[in-house]
This record gives C-alpha cells, structure tokens and sequence, in this order.
C-alpha cells in the first residue's frame, strides 16, 4: 500500500502529469464553456423552434381559422339577406366553401397543438358550420314563399287590370245607376291590390291582419257593390272579383304567405344571430388560445434570454476561472517551478561546459522529471569534480611514477654495479678455486709435505668461498629486493589497472546517465509537442467559440508560446547531452586504452618478476654451493691433520673443488647474462 502510494505520488508530482492536468483542467473549463455554450443555445434554439415552428404557425392557425370563422359569419349573413336564388346558391357555395376550410385548419391547428385541448374550439367550429344548412333552408323557405306571393301578387296585378278592364267595358253599357256601384267596385280592386303590395312592407303578423282586415274590407265592397248592379254583372266580372280576392284567401294566399315570409326571415334572422353569436365566441376562443399562445411564446422567450444571460455570466465566470487557473499555472508553476529551475539548470550546465564545477542548482530537486534532471546536473557536476579529482591523482601519479622510475633506474644502477662486482668476486674466486683446485691436484703427490701451504691454501679458499657465499647473498637480497620492487610495480599497474576500470566504469555510467538524459529530453520534447498540440486545438476551439473563446486564444498561444521555448531548450539540451556523450564515448575509448596499455605493463612486470624469482633460485642454488664449498673448506682446514692420512680423498676433494669452481664460473656468467636480460626488460618497461 505504501508502494502504491508512493508511485502515485510520484506520478501526481511529474512534471508530465502536472502539464498534462494542467492541458486537461484547460479542456475541462472549454469543455464545460462549451457545453454552457452549448445548453444556452440549445434553449434559445427551442425558444426560437417553439416560436417558429409552433407559435408562428399556431397563430397563423389561428388567424386563419378566425379569419375564416369571421367570413363565414359575414357570408351566413349575406346568405340570410340573400334576395335572389342565385344570390344565395352563391353565398350558400360561399358558405359551404368557408365551412370545409375550417376543419383542415382546426386540423392543423391540433397538430401544431401537439394534441392540445381543442374542444371548446371544435364545437364553436361545429356549432357555427352546423349553420349552414339551416340558413340555407331558411333563406331558400324565405325566398319559395317570398316568389310564391310575388307571383300571387302579379297573377293579382294582372287580375285586376282585366277586371279592371272588364269594369270599364261594363261602365260603357251599364246604366246610370250601376256607374257608382261599378266605381266603388273599381276602386275596391284597386283596394285589394293596394292592400297585397302593402305586404312587401309588413314586419310583423299583426300589421299583416291589420292589412288582412282592410283587404277583407276591400273585398266585401268588392262583393257588395258587385251584387247592387241593376243588371247583374257578367259571369267574367264575377270570376276576375272572386279570382282577384281569392289571392289572398286561405293557405296560398298573400297574407299567409307574407307570414310565412315572415316566419323564414324570423327564423333566417335567428340563424344569423346565432352565427353572430358562434362567429363572435369562436373568436373569443380564438383570442384565448392565441394569448396562450401569446404566453408560450413569452415564456419560451423569457426561457430563452434567461438562458442567454446564465450562460453569458457563466461563460464569464467561467473564462475568469479559466485565465486565474491559467495565470496561476503561467505565474506559480510553469514561471517560478518550470521555467526558474529550467534556468538554474541551464545556467549550471553552462558553467559545467565552462569548467567551472563550484556551481549550485539553487534549488533542492523533486521528485518531478526536472528533479530527475536537476539530480542528473548534479552528477554531472559530481562527475566532473569527481573528474578534476581524478586528473590530479593521475598527475600525481604520473609523478610518482616518474619519480618510481628514476628510484628504479638508480636502484637499477646500483644492482647492476653490485651484481657486476659480485660476480666478478665470484668469477675471481671460481678462477682462483679453479687454479688451487689444479695445483691440489698436481702436488696432490705431495701433499703431506706441503700440508702447511695447504692449511694455508684451504684457508684462502675457505675465505675465498666464504666470499662467494656472501656476494652470493647479497645478490640474492639485491633480486629479493628488486622482486619487491617489481611486485609492487605490478601491484600499482594492477591498481591503475583498477583505477581505471573504475574510472571506464563511471564515465560509461556517465554515458548512460546522458542517454538518460537525453530520453528525458525526448520525454520534455514529446510534452512540448503535445502541448503545442492541445494549444493548437485550444486555438482552434477558441475560434470556433467567437468573443467567448478570446480569452482562451490568448492562452492557447501562450501555452503555444511556452511549447516552442520548451522545445528549443530541450533541443539545445539535446545538443550539449549529445556532446557530452561523443566525449563520455573519446573518454571511454582513451581509458580503455591507457588501461590496456598498463596491462601490458601489469603484464611484462610480471614476467619480469617471474625472472627474478628464477634469477633468486640460482642465487640461492649458488648460495648453497658456496655454502657447501665453504663446508669442504672448513672440513679440509678442519682436516688438515689428516691430509697426509687422506691424500687420496684431498686429491678428491681437490677434483670436486674444481668442478664446483667450474660450475661457480659458469654460473656466474649465467647469473651475469641473466641480470643483463632482467635489467634490460626492467629499462624498456
């Protein structure tokens, strides 16, 4: 748990997922400007969809179906005043015309509606196109009867004329007595017709029986003066009197159908109202609907510009957000952590290219990729304090060295001189062992009468070997001593050998230290492009968002800004990492050849060493010799006494003595050729 906590903290304090909340909190706020934008335009869209594709079309509906409504109300009084049939088939057709418009827009109506309660609206409609008929059948009953009692009215008119015209024939061969009767009977049908023209203006049925009363009048003067003719009058004057009042007698005649005339205009007249009254409550319904109308449209308006003055103070609010969080991370974090670091790096890396390697940071890294960068600086300071340490060592070295060299020339020199003399004083006294071992030899004979220049003899011999003996020891401490000093050399080549293996070691991890670096570059590039990236899509989003997206723009090309320096840095980073490596990779190549070059050394050092532990052995082969001559010696001077009892075995001896002195001479000139090849091998390395 703690591990995964770390990890997470790590993460959430890389510069990467700083950048990276940074460009998403960015998105987040476009996105949520956006999405504001978006609802805001949403709802003045359905603001302007409900008015447009609603409201508009609903009242245009509406107008239409009052406007329609409101005609066929005027045609339905029109059709009631009609005085023509053919004046009313018109305004019937009219009529029917109007009324079939009213359903497919009522219809419409509905729809646009969106199911909405239409009934008050449907029986208005129904009530005032139920009207049409019945007007129809009214005004066609109001014209059948008005025809009906005009063409009476003729047929009286007519009637009249003949019976007038009868009466007239009759006054011509009446008598004198029968002329006033048939005057008063002429002036009664003229009566009668008055009284059925009088009819065109009777309103009501009590003036048409107040007509109907003068017409009965009329028509008993008529009768009477008809029957006090002195000379009755002709069946045709009696026919055209009873025919003339008999127009306007019983169901047919004028007066009924004057009243019912009446009647029809009564009732047309009702029917009227009555579209009067359905017109005017169809437009009232129509009013109300078109002020709940009216209020959709209101409130889908209020709804809109609600809309549009939140998203406007939240878009504001929102870019206020948006350019504080921006300054905030342009000011704390990509100024003062990003950028201020970055400088305290490069101006450090500058001083490392310069030599100057007291250089601080400045500041204590983190835990982010510029921590990593900032420690990754400071190794290579380290490193190059570590690099400065170690070229003074190697100097020093050097003049150890060189000062080892001149001690290993001088003690060279010496060992040559005492070698040189050693084994002269060997080869002097293996010549002088040789020549008293010839002379013992030839008075070998005469030993015992010259045993005291044999004590004599021994004892220089016994000097001589005793001499050989300690030449001997001392070129063999003199080899020990040079082995010493070869086995040191050897140790200090492996040492260097060491040093710079270690030395190869931490420049190759110099080396991957700048590769590190240079992936941690590549990582800083690759940011950089993607923030180029996402400034360009925030440039691009701005655009699209108009005024809304300025303050967005502004930042995008900020960020844009900050993108193109971060790149240039990191690829003039890249540039010095790069360099750096191609002098890690000379540096690497120069150790491994100087730490070839001191294994070879190591190497000749050793087989050097190896020569002188052989040299040491014939030393110590010769030290022995002498060691054994000087016992023979001491043994014969020891002997002395016994020479003449053992001159076979002095004559031996002296035999013996020759051969080792044989074997010291050449020796000696071995050991002599030895030293010059060791001494040799020891100047040319």
């Amino acid at each position: 748990m703690n591990s995964l906590l770390a990890g997470l903290g790590e993460k959430t304090s890389s510069v990467k997922f700083r950048l990276l909340a940074a460009f998403a909190l960015s998105s987040v706020m476009t996105l949520v400007a956006a999405v504001v934008g978006v609802t805001g335009f949403n709802s003045t869209n359905l603001a302007v969809s409900q008015i447009t594709s609603r409201a508009i079309p609903e009242t245009l509906a509406v107008d239409a179906l009052s406007e329609a409504s409101q005609g066929l109300s005027a045609v339905l009084q029109e059709l009631a005043l009609s005085s023509t049939s053919d004046a009313r088939v018109e305004n019937f057709e009219r009529a029917v015309e109007l009324r079939n418009d009213l359903s497919p827009q009522l219809e419409a109506l509905r729809v646009l509606s969106d199911g909405g309660d239409l009934t008050i609206l449907n029986e208005a409609v129904a009530e005032l196109s139920g009207m049409v008929e019945g007007m129809n059948t009214s005004v066609d009953r109001r014209l059948t009867v008005r025809n009906q009692r005009r063409d009476t009215t003729n047929l009286a008119r007519q009637g009249r004329v003949s019976l007038a015209s009868s009466i007239e024939t009759a006054l011509d061969n009446s008598e004198e007595g029968d002329v006033e009767s048939l005057l008063r009977a002429l002036l009664a049908a003229n009566q009668l017709l008055i009284q059925y023209n009088e009819l065109d203006i009777a309103a009501s049925d009590a003036e048409i029986d107040a007509i109907y009363d003068r017409y009965d009048e009329a028509a008993g003067e008529l009768d009477i003066n008809l029957a006090l003719l002195e000379r009755p009058a002709s069946p045709l004057v009696r026919d055209q009197a009873d025919i003339l009042i008999g127009y306007g007698d019983g169901a047919t005649g004028v007066f009924e159908l004057r009243k019912a005339e009446l009647a029809a205009i009564a009732q047309a007249e009702v029917f009227a109202a009555e579209a009067r009254i359905a017109a005017s409550a169809l437009v009232t319904h129509v009013s109300a609907f078109k002020q709940q109308v009216a209020q959709r449209v209101d409130t889908a308006t209020y709804a809109a510009n609600s809309a549009v003055v939140t998203g406007r103070v939240v878009l504001i609010a929102i870019a206020a957000i948006g350019l504080g969080i921006a300054a905030g991370i342009g000011w704390f974090y990509v100024h003062m952590t990003l950028l201020k670091r970055i400088s305290a790096m490069a101006r450090t890396m500058r001083a490392l290219a310069e030599g100057n390697s007291d250089v601080n940071l400045g500041f204590t890294p983190g835990n982010d990729e510029i921590g990593d960068m900032a420690r990754s600086v400071d190794v290579f300071r380290q490193n190059a304090i570590e690099r400065t340490r170690l070229e003074a060592e190697t100097l020093e070295e050097r003049r150890m060295k060189e000062k080892r060299a001149a001690a290993v020339e001088s003690l060279i020199q010496a060992f040559e001189e005492a070698s040189a003399d050693a084994i002269g004083q060997v080869s002097a006294a293996a010549n002088q062992m040789e020549s008293a071992a010839r002379t013992m030899s030839s008075t070998a004979a005469a030993t015992t009468g010259k045993s005291a220049a044999v004590a004599h003899a021994s004892e220089g011999a016994s000097q001589n070997v005793q001499t050989v003996a300690a030449a001997a020891e001392e070129m063999v401490s003199s080899i020990g001593e040079i082995s010493q000093q070869i086995a040191r050399s050897t140790q200090i080549a492996g040492s260097a050998v060491d040093q710079v293996e270690r030395t190869n070691g931490d420049v190759q991890r110099l080396d991957d230290a700048a590769k590190s670096i240079d992936d941690i570059v590549g990582l800083i590039n690759d940011i950089a492009e993607q923030t180029n990236l996402l400034a360009l899509n925030a440039t691009i989003e701005a655009a699209r968002a108009g005024e809304a997206g300025k303050g967005f723009a502004v930042v995008a090309s900020e960020v844009k800004a900050l993108a193109s320096q971060t790149g240039a840095a990191t690829q003039n980073i890249s540039e010095h990492i790069s360099g750096i490596q191609s002098a890690t990779s000379k540096a690497v190549e120069a150790m491994s050849s100087i730490g070839g070059t001191i294994h070879e050394m190591s190497e000749i050092a050793t087989a050097i060493a190896a020569a002188m532990e052989e040299q040491r052995a014939a030393a110590g082969e010769i030290t022995r010799s002498a060691q054994e001559a000087a016992d023979g010696t001491r043994d014969v001077f020891a002997n002395i006494q016994e020479v003449d009892r053992a001159t076979s075995e002095t004559g031996e001896s002296a035999g013996e003595v020759l051969e080792a002195s044989l074997a010291v001479s050449r020796q000696s000139g071995s050991l002599k050729t030895s030293v010059e090849q060791f001494l040799t091998e020891v100047r040319s390395a």
